[in-house]
């Protein structure tokens, strides 16, 4: 297996794990794709705290997930290519903006042939 393989399986791994659950919740959040940088900021800032608040190590924020079924659908969303405020790229301009101390992690992969993407974010 390669390292591409197994970084793929990883996050169909999680995926799966995560599409298990009822509903989104206070630390997961499914989206189908982009939105503005200043949206993402704030969702991550939420589900972190909010992850804090239920005990829970990690918070996700999944891109290419139907919200309502949990489908696998797909993105065209590319945080390594999108650009914050003052054409800063995305990642760097959303950290310098979380007044928390986070530690993303951010996979991007494949799974049943799309796109999809999650962004992970634990507390330090």
């Amino acid at each position: 297996m390669t390292a591409s393989q197994d970084h793929d399986s990883r996050l169909v791994h999680l995926v799966d794990e995560l599409c298990q659950l009822s509903g989104e919740t206070e630390w997961v959040e499914f989206k189908r794709n982009y939105h503005s940088a200043q949206m993402i900021g704030e969702y991550i800032s939420a589900l972190a705290n909010a992850a804090c608040l239920k005990y829970k190590p990690k918070a996700y924020l999944l891109y290419g997930i139907q919200d309502e079924t949990h489908e696998v659908v797909g993105t065209s969303f590319d945080p390594y290519t999108e650009k914050g405020k003052g054409n800063q790229d995305l990642l760097p301009w959303i950290t310098a903006g979380l007044a928390c101390r986070c530690r993303r992690l951010t996979m991007a992969g494949h799974a049943m042939g799309m796109r999809i993407l999650a962004q992970k974010e634990g507390v330090l």
